[in-house]
């Protein structure tokens, strides 16, 4: 089997989903209500550095 047969392009890496609009949505309305909450009680964000290691198998 060659590496394309066994790992197809349109199939997401382990750990990896596709999120549509409607779960999109109702996540990001939890995500502003939380950010906002911490707000109310002194937290500001941070972006901390990031690094992307990925091992291709």
């Amino acid at each position: 089997m060659t590496r394309t047969e066994s790992h197809p392009a349109w199939l997401l890496p382990s750990g990896f989903e596709d999120v549509l609009p409607a779960r999109t949505e109702a996540l990001e309305r939890c995500r502003r209500a939380l950010l906002d909450l911490y707000a109310r009680w002194g937290y500001r964000q941070v972006i901390p550095p990031s690094s992307n290691i990925w091992k291709v198998c």
